[in-house]
């Protein structure tokens, strides 16, 4: 290092200034994905075990609504498909749906066959229900993953992905954002991969709804987009749109549900 010296007021100096070198030591920087939870590990992440299971609980009202009651709603989906040789093709369409504990058992009884991710790569894209999610058997081909985060909203981010993907099938990865307060699930993000390239992604929302059983959460909005690929990427390069579930109604009891 240098010798100290002095500069008298209004005077120049010119000086050679050496310092030593010092190694500062930074602590390990991560660059992997976090860690990621199956079923048969959720005890060494007591903090993710406990909001799965709190969600499980959450959602065994939703699930003993829907194996008792039979109901109509609206459903406005307004979107757009763009086109690779022609103009854009809006989507617009107003329908309703009438809802069966008999077509609900049909999607679970398929959901658990398929894992809820086998997909046609059409441009029907299944939206993930949160009945099919929380169940033990998803922890079979999914992780969850660890540090669940808290936000401004009152709201937990549950993360999980599919153990594997690979390119030719289509693997289901995203987020449940659970209410703090009662587990309830607000809102699931999903995205759907082929291989590491996305093909589908979305969000739903869910709102609650009078019903003869109570207030139920019901889907109430989702947001959709897909990148298609093989015969129908020819054509398009993306469709993306919304769909509003409202207007729910005629609710009636099933008899055995």
């Amino acid at each position: 290092s240098s010798a100290p010296f002095t500069v008298a007021d209004g005077a120049t100096s010119e000086q050679t200034l050496r310092a030593a070198f010092q190694a500062v030591v930074l602590e390990g920087i991560s660059t992997g994905r976090p860690a990621c939870y199956t079923g048969d590990r959720l005890a060494e992440a007591p903090a993710v075990q406990a909001l799965w299971r709190e969600a499980m609980k959450g959602v065994e009202h939703r699930r003993a609504f829907a194996s008792q009651y039979a109901y109509r709603h609206n459903q406005r989906t307004r979107g757009t498909a763009h086109l690779r040789l022609i103009r854009d093709r809006r989507i617009n369409s107003d329908t309703t749906i009438i809802v069966h504990p008999d077509s609900a058992r049909a999607r679970r009884a398929r959901a658990v066959a398929t894992g809820d991710t086998a997909q046609d790569k059409s441009l029907h894209i299944r939206v993930p229900s949160e009945m099919t999610l929380l169940r033990d058997d998803f922890l079979l081909g999914h992780c969850l993953e660890a540090d669940p985060q808290l936000d401004s909203t009152g709201a937990w981010t549950l993360r999980f992905r599919a153990l594997r993907s690979s390119r030719g099938t289509l693997s289901l990865d995203g987020a449940l954002r659970l209410d703090a307060r009662t587990y309830a699930v607000r809102q699931i993000e999903f995205q759907y991969l082929e291989g590491r390239r996305e093909w589908a992604s979305g969000t739903l929302d869910f709102a609650e709804v009078a019903t003869p059983f109570g207030i139920v959460r019901l889907p109430r909005s989702a947001r959709v987009r897909a990148d298609p690929d093989g015969p129908m990427g020819l054509v398009m390069t993306r469709v993306e749109g919304d769909v509003e579930f409202h207007s729910h109604r005629a609710f009636e009891k099933v008899r055995g549900g």
